[in-house]
């Protein structure tokens, strides 16, 4: 259906917005996020060496990034693609060294170089004390995966497979909801190559992305400062796709996997074995540069496509199980100059579904199939000058659209004005074809025409009912969006004795649901037979179960689908300080949330404040700046080298809530209609079945929180191999007045 002018005007204040975002920044290159980054100090004799000219430069980077150490010998290399990198070490009037240093996805590359005294015509003497792998400092919980390690363990090849990676998390069999670290199932974030795929308002993995261009995998598990707006209650998983590289390259796969090599499954009990699966995959994937050191671009194509032989029912053969999916994925890596980065990303795939859901005594027309489409896009970028303040900025969009489709659409329209057309029940809807009963006479003696004439055969050539004929009740359509734009500053310097490393991030992001569902015909058609009655004493012969929205009114129109929405709105404040062997993390996160529903008006001189306007999107609920201030506070000291203890404490608002669609009153005018039939087919009567329904807030909700305590130790046995202990608290609660 055609958005309204409301949604409209939103999508184009949002676009506005971006395009403004996009020319401020337009000399701007990657996001903190999606990166890592190298830092070191350079000695000799003991002390710093300050301005020595440090240069990274891998092959997913078109230009290398460039630094100078500081008074300290400290340099910082930020903002880097991960990968292998050259760091090339230029020391005033001596030959140039090279080192080799590999960089994980939101990791920090320690480089520990000490170079010696020149004497006579030698060169001075480089040597390599110490290089490691760690996270930011303080007391962060995380781990990455590098790209050879994701592509060596034999995982599934979606997205959600990766989950089981997750460290120090127990494994669950659930792979929508998710295990639970630390809050519940839903509390945890999944972003694909840095954007949320997390389902809007409800917080599950229903996205389907494949592994294929997967490079690396992090998880964050707790401990965590304020940069990055990390409101999980759980963990944040992320990943990073690959790039174009300075090399032309380019790769086929193709897999099968037939189904006499599947092991037989039983799903429940003694049921009946699932019919397995005949499985194919193409893979394709290409990269390079279009422009030699400032463009790359990389692209790929995934095509799993599976059937299945769906075995015969008591009605017959059946149409055989398909499902197809395609998935497209561009990116470009833009290096207008040395100092600045740009990435823009798109990934788009569908999935056709037919012969979903076929019971064993459902005729073939009952069958269900589908569709589902699913858009991933992001366009970011930063500046990182030798010297000064860094930027950084994302924007990103993310749908997922899902159509549930009856194999066999019905023409027939519902109208709470129309009647039954009893000679035709199998083109009415789903008709439950009625069972006799043992002793019921009467009622068997209703049914019998019914059971004669839709009922399925037995080996003895007898008519029996309990199956379903006509088509699938119910068309779904349901689509979620997501939208949103960070900005960050990035700033390091001295004060004193000490060393800061400032950040202020900000961002923006909504997220929106719609939601239509609607019957095919008459949707489900039971047969009470005339034993029940209706309040007047009329005697109810059928009864079906009807979407109030596909009904039309006198007018001849139907009932607006749900829309439901949320926009978020952040702010982060962090300060890293360094002082000798001690760091602190002093970090603070602001949020915001304001929750929209739909079928009421403002009205301010109504008792509620509101009055009925079906169809209209009001603002339903706003959860303040106050009430979501979320600390994030480390402490750590080096006691010993690289040894370490440390202790964090974080407050956690997790965003995922339902109750911008649980809340929205027109969920009064979506209910599920019982309509009553006479023997004819003239309608009776029809009421709606129990059901939720819209609701009103108190002022005094509070959001429900997670506050976590990390005390640990890391002692380091080699420069390759360290070894900690980071025990966790973390007590969660619901507020006053709890959640939906």
């Amino acid at each position: 259906m055609p958005a309204s002018a409301l949604e409209l005007a939103g999508r184009a204040r949002f676009c506005r917005c971006a395009l403004g975002v996009w020319v401020l920044l337009a000399g701007a290159g990657s996001l903190a996020q999606q990166t890592g980054s190298i830092e070191g100090t350079i000695e000799r004799d003991g002390a710093g060496v300050a301005n020595i000219a440090v240069v990274a430069a891998g092959a997913s980077m078109p230009s290398p990034r460039r630094a100078r150490t500081d008074a300290t010998g400290h340099f910082a290399l930020p903002d880097l693609v991960p990968g292998r990198y050259r760091v090339a070490l230029a020391v005033p009037g001596q030959k140039r060294r090279v080192l080799d240093a590999d960089v994980l996805l939101g990791q920090v590359t320690s480089l520990a170089v000490v170079v010696g005294t020149p004497s006579g015509d030698k060169i001075e003497e480089l040597v390599v004390v110490a290089q490691r792998v760690t996270v930011r400092d303080g007391a962060l919980v995380a781990d990455a995966i590098d790209g050879d390690s994701v592509a060596a363990v034999p995982m599934g090849r979606d997205y959600r497979d990766l989950v089981k990676l997750a460290p120090g998390v127990q494994y669950t069999e659930e792979q929508v909801r998710g295990p639970s670290a630390g809050g519940n199932g839903q509390d945890n974030i999944y972003r694909f190559d840095g954007v949320d795929v997390s389902l809007p308002m409800f917080g599950t993995l229903s996205a389907e992305p494949s592994t294929h261009d997967i490079d690396q995998v992090t998880f964050v598990r707790g401990g965590v400062d304020a940069i990055g707006f990390n409101r999980s209650g759980g963990f944040t998983m992320d990943s990073t796709a690959r790039t174009g590289t300075d090399q032309l390259k380019a790769r086929v796969e193709f897999a099968v996997v037939p189904r006499g090599l599947v092991a037989e499954r039983r799903p429940l009990g003694q049921s009946p074995p699932a019919e397995p699966l005949d499985q194919t995959w193409l893979t394709a994937s290409a990269g390079g540069p279009l422009v030699p050191s400032q463009l790359f671009a990389y692209g790929s194509f995934y095509g799993p496509w599976a059937t299945r032989t769906n075995k015969a029912t008591a009605y017959g053969p059946t149409k055989d199980h398909s499902s197809r999916r395609e998935e497209y994925y561009g990116k470009l890596t833009y290096a207008p100059w040395d100092s600045a980065l740009l990435h823009a990303a798109w990934r788009t795939s569908g999935r056709d579904e037919q012969g979903v859901s076929i019971g064993p005594h459902d005729a073939n027309s009952v069958s269900l199939g589908g569709r589902t489409e699913q858009d991933i896009g992001s366009v970011d970028g930063s500046w990182v000058p030798v010297v000064g303040p860094r930027l950084s900025f994302r924007y990103s969009e993310y749908a997922l659209r899902g159509f549930e489709l009856p194999d066999v659409l019905l023409t027939v329209r519902p109208s709470l004005q129309g009647s039954l057309d009893i000679e035709r029940l199998d083109q009415m809807g789903q008709l439950r074809v009625p069972a006799r009963i043992e002793g019921a006479d009467g009622y068997n003696t209703a049914v019998a025409r019914l059971i004669d004439r839709y009922g399925y055969l037995d080996p003895a050539g007898l008519r029996l009912g309990g199956g379903a004929v006509g088509a699938h009740p119910e068309i779904g359509e349901q689509a979620f969006s997501r939208r949103g734009l960070d900005i960050a500053i990035d700033h390091e310097l001295d004060w004193g004795t000490a060393s800061h490393a400032l950040h202020v991030g900000m961002r923006r992001a909504e997220s929106r649901e719609r939601l239509l569902r609607t019957s095919n015909g008459w949707g489900t058609i039971t047969v009470p037979g005339g034993v029940d009655l209706a309040s007047d004493g009329t005697p109810i012969f059928f009864v079906a179960t009807v979407q109030q929205m596909s009904l039309r009114q006198l007018n001849g129109s139907v009932v607006d689908p749900i829309v439901s929405s949320t926009e978020t709105a952040s702010l982060e404040v962090n300060d890293a300080i360094r002082h000798g062997n001690l760091a602190f993390n002093l970090g603070v996160l602001f949020s915001e949330d304001v929750l929209y529903g739909q079928g009421l008006r403002a009205a301010p001189g109504a008792y509620s404040g509101f009055v009925v306007a079906p169809g209209r999107r009001y603002r339903m609920y706003t959860i303040d700046w106050r009430d979501m201030i979320q600390p994030r506070l480390a402490a750590r000291w080096k006691y010993r080298g690289n040894d370490e203890v440390f202790v964090g404490f974080a407050r956690y608002h997790p965003a995922a809530s339902s109750l911008a669609r649980a809340a929205s009153w027109d969920r009064n005018s979506r209910a599920t209609l019982r309509v009553l039939f006479d023997e004819d087919g003239g309608i009776i009567a029809h009421d709606p079945l129990p059901g939720s329904s819209g609701k009103v807030f108190e002022a005094s909700l509070e959001p429900r929180r997670i506050d976590e305590w990390t005390v640990g130790a890391t002692h380091t046995l080699s420069p390759n191999l360290a070894v900690g202990g980071p025990p966790r608290r973390r007590p969660g609660g619901a507020g006053r007045g709890g959640g939906g």
